[in-house]
């Protein structure tokens, strides 16, 4: 039966998209259509990394009910870091997180893999796996018990949507440090790669469409993209990179962060191939929001916030989008720290910041971990690899990313021979002892805190007001 088409057209969304790619994959002699069925089409509505952004959900949620009405089939995507750890998801419950995911489901199936923020509000991933459960997603998940090596959540599941079988696998990311300490002392996760060498080729099913959510970054995907196999989807997420990538019947995309694209990939399958397109869209106030969840989300922000956070401290008139922020940031700390250079590593970035008035609770969410900046002097030669690391925003493929970077304000110039001055944040200079090589592509500098300090959040609110 055709679908009556809803009252927003999907026009009305493309509009905002950014890409439009087509193509056709080859499946070889195994067709994953069920026998019997006319040609099918399956839509792939994919996203990673929300982090609680609920005013950009209110906007994914009319955006999937479109589809779902005008679409012959539908499923939703969630690569990981559903939840974000901040006074309103913490005493709500993830009040607002958990009704998404709901009204998701009951639009169409909801896969979602296990990312290491899933357990951002509750001291029990089992609790976690449960409520999915219970809120209609399929949970999925390679982590395992350390006591008895009990799994997760099952680590594929292999479906049948429109007569299209497809097989969806998630890999959760091995870095300890990024998860909450008391999951760490129950759960075990394998290192990613030797996983994806030993456990992966034993997941897959021949003759179905084979669907990897990886959320172990951009380095992991590339290792493990090639050896997938054909006709293959990878969504990855993790280190809040955008990219589309595609090779050899094998498709990857990484949609960015905080809701900010969601990608669209059409399949239409005859046979033994596939022809699909891939859209994505940009997700921001010129789209529809969802008035009730809208309405629910900012209730529950004005139950659950203290009364500090909802103080207006700033206006912001200019600074739409995440990378923007990132960039005026960078230039900002890098002129109140009076140094030649100054880098924020990426993921120390969140929501976009609001038009107009500007929350202590915005600032928050946009600037996700404050402290004082670190000084240090590093050689031309060193500052030259920086900035060859930094702003990885600026790539238009995936050949060149480390996975998690800086967003960086450097001299236009910078003479090898000479020495430089640079600033960064606490976890850049001393995080763990990798994470000057990780971010900085050198190690052994010797940083020390800014005197006077110059931190981060009031660097941000200083400069909004200025004239």
């Amino acid at each position: 039966m055709k679908k009556e088409r809803s009252c927003t057209s999907r026009r009305q969304f493309i509009k905002t998209g950014i890409t439009g790619i087509s193509g056709l994959l080859l499946l070889g002699g195994c067709g994953i259509t069920s026998s019997g069925r006319e040609p099918s089409s399956l839509t792939l509505v994919c996203m990673a990394d929300l982090h609680s952004a609920t005013d950009k959900m209110a906007r994914i949620l009319p955006l999937v009910k479109s589809l779902a009405s005008q679409e012959e089939a539908v499923i939703v995507l969630i690569n990981g870091d559903v939840f974000e750890r901040h006074p309103v998801s913490l005493s709500s419950g993830v009040a607002a997180e958990r009704d998404f995911l709901r009204q998701l489901s009951a639009l169409a199936p909801v896969f979602l893999n296990a990312g290491n923020h899933e357990g951002a509000v509750s001291d029990d991933m089992r609790e976690v796996a449960q409520q999915m459960e219970t809120d209609g997603v399929q949970f999925i998940s390679n982590m395992r018990e350390i006591s008895g090596g009990e799994p997760l959540a099952p680590p594929v599941v292999h479906r049948e949507v429109n007569g299209v079988r497809f097989s969806v696998v998630g890999i959760a990311t091995d870095d300890l440090s990024t998860y909450r300490a008391i999951h760490n002392e129950r759960w075990a996760v394998p290192e990613a790669f030797a996983y994806a060498a030993e456990e992966l080729p034993g997941l897959w099913r021949n003759g179905r469409l084979n669907i990897l959510m990886d959320h172990d970054g951009v380095l992991s995907d590339r290792a493990v993209f090639p050896t997938l196999p054909k006709p293959a989807l990878l969504l990855g997420g993790h280190d809040h990179l955008r990219f589309i990538t595609e090779q050899d019947q094998r498709l990857a995309l990484h949609t960015g962060s905080y809701g900010e694209t969601v990608d669209i990939v059409r399949f239409q399958i005859d046979g033994n191939s596939a022809a699909y397109e891939i859209e994505s869209i940009t997700i921001n106030d010129n789209l529809p929001a969802d008035a009730a969840f809208l309405a629910m989300a900012k209730a529950l922000e004005e139950t659950h916030l203290p009364e500090n956070l909802k103080e207006i401290v700033a206006a912001n008139s200019a600074i739409a989008t995440q990378t923007a922020l990132m960039k005026r940031m960078a230039a900002w700390l890098r002129e109140s720290c009076g140094t030649d250079a100054a880098a924020l590593n990426n993921t120390t970035f969140g929501a976009a910041m609001p038009l107009g008035e500007v929350r202590l609770f915005d600032v928050q969410r946009s600037i996700r971990f404050d402290g004082n900046m670190w000084i240090a002097t590093l050689s031309g030669s060193d500052l030259i690899t920086l900035r060859n690391k930094a702003n990885q925003f600026e790539l238009d493929s995936w050949e060149g990313s480390t996975g998690e970077y800086v967003a960086g304000s450097f001299p236009e110039t910078i003479n090898p021979g000479q020495t430089y001055t640079l600033a960064v944040n606490g976890w850049v200079a001393v995080g763990t002892p990798f994470n000057q090589m990780r971010f900085l592509g050198s190690e052994g500098h010797a940083f020390t805190q800014a005197d006077p300090p110059v931190m981060i959040r009031q660097t941000l609110i200083t400069n909004l007001n200025q004239p």
